[in-house]
Protein backbone atom coordinates (compact mmCIF):
# COMPACT_ATOMS: atom_id res chain seq x y z
CA UNK A 1 0.00 0.00 0.00
CA UNK A 2 2.99 2.52 0.72
CA UNK A 3 3.83 1.57 -3.16
CA UNK A 4 1.01 3.51 -4.14
CA UNK A 5 -0.34 7.14 -3.78
CA UNK A 6 -2.80 7.12 -0.55
CA UNK A 7 -2.55 3.26 -0.74
CA UNK A 8 -5.28 2.73 -2.94
CA UNK A 9 -5.20 0.86 -6.24
CA UNK A 10 -7.88 2.90 -8.24
CA UNK A 11 -5.67 3.24 -11.07
CA UNK A 12 -2.27 1.73 -13.15
CA UNK A 13 0.47 3.91 -13.65
CA UNK A 14 2.03 6.99 -11.96
CA UNK A 15 -0.79 9.25 -11.78
CA UNK A 16 -0.66 10.90 -8.40
CA UNK A 17 3.00 9.76 -7.73
CA UNK A 18 5.10 13.15 -5.82
CA UNK A 19 8.35 13.36 -3.79
CA UNK A 20 6.90 11.24 -1.06
CA UNK A 21 9.56 8.86 0.23
CA UNK A 22 7.50 5.83 0.14
CA UNK A 23 7.15 6.36 -3.45
CA UNK A 24 10.29 6.15 -4.48
CA UNK A 25 11.76 3.36 -2.44
CA UNK A 26 12.33 -0.05 -3.59
CA UNK A 27 10.12 -3.01 -2.71
CA UNK A 28 13.08 -4.74 -1.26
CA UNK A 29 13.60 -1.68 1.14
CA UNK A 30 9.88 -1.13 1.91
CA UNK A 31 9.62 -4.72 3.00
CA UNK A 32 12.94 -4.12 5.10
CA UNK A 33 11.90 -1.30 6.79
CA UNK A 34 7.84 -3.00 7.24
CA UNK A 35 8.73 -5.98 8.78
CA UNK A 36 11.37 -4.50 11.31
CA UNK A 37 8.21 -2.55 12.49
CA UNK A 38 6.20 -5.35 12.33
CA UNK A 39 8.27 -7.40 14.90
CA UNK A 40 8.82 -4.58 16.61
CA UNK A 41 5.46 -4.92 17.17
CA UNK A 42 4.77 -8.82 18.56
CA UNK A 43 4.09 -9.14 22.08
CA UNK A 44 3.06 -11.91 24.04
CA UNK A 45 -0.33 -10.96 25.70
CA UNK A 46 -0.50 -14.77 27.26
CA UNK A 47 -3.56 -15.78 25.24
CA UNK A 48 -4.46 -18.31 22.19
CA UNK A 49 -6.02 -15.53 19.88
CA UNK A 50 -8.07 -15.37 16.49
CA UNK A 51 -8.51 -13.45 13.78
CA UNK A 52 -11.73 -13.85 11.59
CA UNK A 53 -12.68 -12.87 8.60
CA UNK A 54 -16.35 -13.67 7.67
CA UNK A 55 -19.59 -11.34 8.27
CA UNK A 56 -20.00 -9.57 11.70
CA UNK A 57 -23.31 -10.80 12.59
CA UNK A 58 -21.99 -14.42 12.00
CA UNK A 59 -19.80 -13.94 15.06
CA UNK A 60 -20.30 -14.86 18.56
CA UNK A 61 -22.59 -11.71 20.26
CA UNK A 62 -20.45 -12.71 23.41
CA UNK A 63 -17.39 -13.21 21.77
CA UNK A 64 -15.48 -10.15 23.27
CA UNK A 65 -15.64 -8.10 26.40
CA UNK A 66 -14.47 -4.55 23.69
CA UNK A 67 -15.62 -4.66 20.36
CA UNK A 68 -13.69 -1.64 18.37
CA UNK A 69 -15.87 -0.90 15.29
CA UNK A 70 -14.92 1.22 12.04
CA UNK A 71 -16.79 0.41 9.10
CA UNK A 72 -16.67 1.89 6.05
CA UNK A 73 -19.03 5.41 6.69
CA UNK A 74 -21.38 6.55 4.02
CA UNK A 75 -20.64 10.14 3.89
CA UNK A 76 -22.54 12.55 1.11
CA UNK A 77 -18.69 14.08 0.16
CA UNK A 78 -17.31 9.97 -1.40
CA UNK A 79 -18.50 6.76 -1.50
CA UNK A 80 -17.63 3.90 1.23
CA UNK A 81 -16.57 1.65 -0.93
CA UNK A 82 -13.42 -0.09 0.35
CA UNK A 83 -13.10 -3.33 -2.01
CA UNK A 84 -12.76 -0.75 -4.74
CA UNK A 85 -10.05 1.39 -3.71
CA UNK A 86 -7.97 -1.37 -1.29
CA UNK A 87 -8.97 -4.44 -3.94
CA UNK A 88 -5.66 -5.46 -4.07
CA UNK A 89 -5.06 -6.10 -0.14
CA UNK A 90 -8.32 -7.29 0.32
CA UNK A 91 -7.98 -9.61 -2.52
CA UNK A 92 -4.34 -10.70 -0.93
CA UNK A 93 -5.42 -11.46 2.45
CA UNK A 94 -8.19 -13.68 0.85
CA UNK A 95 -5.85 -15.39 -1.51
CA UNK A 96 -8.17 -14.62 -4.47
CA UNK A 97 -10.60 -17.16 -2.93
CA UNK A 98 -14.54 -16.51 -3.73
CA UNK A 99 -13.54 -13.08 -5.65
CA UNK A 100 -15.26 -12.20 -9.05
CA UNK A 101 -12.90 -10.13 -11.11
CA UNK A 102 -13.84 -7.44 -13.03
CA UNK A 103 -12.26 -6.85 -16.55
CA UNK A 104 -10.23 -3.85 -15.64
CA UNK A 105 -6.67 -2.70 -16.08
CA UNK A 106 -6.50 -2.42 -12.11
CA UNK A 107 -8.42 -6.12 -11.68
CA UNK A 108 -10.50 -5.18 -9.27
CA UNK A 109 -13.09 -7.64 -8.01
CA UNK A 110 -16.92 -7.18 -7.14
CA UNK A 111 -17.89 -5.40 -4.42
CA UNK A 112 -19.58 -6.69 -1.62
CA UNK A 113 -23.01 -5.64 -0.94
CA UNK A 114 -24.06 -4.79 2.66
CA UNK A 115 -26.45 -3.11 5.27
CA UNK A 116 -23.44 -0.64 5.57
CA UNK A 117 -23.51 0.19 1.24
CA UNK A 118 -26.31 2.67 1.36
CA UNK A 119 -27.81 5.75 3.29
CA UNK A 120 -31.45 4.09 3.30
CA UNK A 121 -29.60 0.78 5.12
CA UNK A 122 -27.04 2.52 7.37
CA UNK A 123 -29.22 3.58 10.64
CA UNK A 124 -30.66 -0.02 10.59
CA UNK A 125 -27.19 -1.78 10.06
CA UNK A 126 -25.49 0.29 12.97
CA UNK A 127 -28.84 -0.52 15.21
CA UNK A 128 -28.07 -4.08 14.71
CA UNK A 129 -24.65 -3.93 14.74
CA UNK A 130 -24.87 -2.44 18.24
CA UNK A 131 -27.85 -4.55 19.61
CA UNK A 132 -25.30 -7.70 18.55
CA UNK A 133 -22.70 -6.62 20.48
CA UNK A 134 -24.93 -5.58 23.23
CA UNK A 135 -23.17 -6.93 25.95
CA UNK A 136 -19.55 -5.94 25.28
CA UNK A 137 -18.17 -2.59 25.80
CA UNK A 138 -18.42 -0.69 22.14
CA UNK A 139 -15.83 1.49 20.95
CA UNK A 140 -17.03 3.20 17.57
CA UNK A 141 -14.63 5.07 15.13
CA UNK A 142 -16.30 8.01 13.24
CA UNK A 143 -16.71 11.29 11.60
CA UNK A 144 -18.53 14.12 11.30
CA UNK A 145 -19.44 13.99 7.36
CA UNK A 146 -21.08 10.67 8.04
CA UNK A 147 -24.76 9.24 7.86
CA UNK A 148 -25.93 8.70 10.09
CA UNK A 149 -24.83 11.88 12.22
CA UNK A 150 -23.66 11.72 15.62
CA UNK A 151 -26.48 12.31 17.59
CA UNK A 152 -28.66 9.58 16.06
CA UNK A 153 -25.71 7.59 16.84
CA UNK A 154 -25.73 8.21 20.35
CA UNK A 155 -29.29 7.46 20.32
CA UNK A 156 -29.02 4.66 18.87
CA UNK A 157 -26.04 3.89 21.28
CA UNK A 158 -28.03 4.74 24.28
CA UNK A 159 -30.46 1.77 23.21
CA UNK A 160 -28.57 -0.23 23.89
CA UNK A 161 -26.11 0.80 26.55
CA UNK A 162 -26.57 3.08 29.70
CA UNK A 163 -23.56 5.20 29.65
CA UNK A 164 -22.19 6.66 26.04
CA UNK A 165 -18.87 8.78 26.25
CA UNK A 166 -17.45 10.71 22.91
CA UNK A 167 -14.44 12.30 22.47
CA UNK A 168 -13.83 14.44 19.70
CA UNK A 169 -10.42 15.95 17.85
CA UNK A 170 -10.77 18.01 14.87
CA UNK A 171 -8.57 17.17 11.75
CA UNK A 172 -8.33 17.45 7.77
CA UNK A 173 -8.04 15.05 5.18
CA UNK A 174 -5.16 15.69 3.02
CA UNK A 175 -6.23 13.29 0.02
CA UNK A 176 -7.58 16.06 -1.97
CA UNK A 177 -4.64 17.59 -3.85
CA UNK A 178 -6.14 18.65 -7.43
CA UNK A 179 -6.57 22.49 -7.64
CA UNK A 180 -10.46 22.16 -7.11
CA UNK A 181 -10.07 20.63 -3.80
CA UNK A 182 -7.57 23.46 -2.35
CA UNK A 183 -8.78 25.15 0.22
CA UNK A 184 -12.17 23.12 0.22
CA UNK A 185 -13.66 22.47 3.72
CA UNK A 186 -15.43 19.21 2.78
CA UNK A 187 -12.35 17.76 4.13
CA UNK A 188 -11.92 19.18 7.30
CA UNK A 189 -13.91 16.57 9.49
CA UNK A 190 -14.45 16.38 13.23
CA UNK A 191 -13.30 12.58 14.45
CA UNK A 192 -15.07 10.83 17.13
CA UNK A 193 -14.65 8.28 19.18
CA UNK A 194 -18.24 6.48 21.09
CA UNK A 195 -17.37 4.65 23.98
CA UNK A 196 -20.63 2.76 25.07
CA UNK A 197 -20.69 1.36 28.07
Amino acid sequence: MKKRPRGMFTFTGHKGWDERIDLKLSMSEQFLIAVTAFNRAVFSNGRQNKAFNADVFDLEPDLADLVYIDTPYISPFSDCDYTRRYHFVEGYCRYWKGVELTDTTTKKFRSYDTDFSTKARARGAFQKLFHHFRKSTLAISYSSNCIPAKAEMIDMLKNEKSKVTVYESAHRYHHGNHAHKVGNNNNEVVEYLFIAE
